[in-house]
């Protein structure tokens, strides 16, 4: 429990950070490196989704 409770932390941090730089980059208009950073995260966040499918049907264990 603790260690969940510390990658959500984790993953928190890493997405703002991402959308700060994100944000920094179009406000500088550099257009071509947000849209380069915003396709990465949602590559990624689309590349769990099999995976959230998959540990769905398993139950808990403990």
């Amino acid at each position: 429990m603790k260690e969940l409770k510390r990658c959500k932390k984790a993953t928190a941090a890493l997405v703002l950070i991402f959308m700060l730089v994100d944000a920094l980059f179009l406000a500088c208009g550099l257009r071509i490196y947000a849209v380069c950073v915003s396709i990465g995260i949602v590559l990624a966040a689309g590349l769990q989704i099999p995976c959230i499918f998959r540990n769905l049907g398993k139950p808990s264990g403990k």
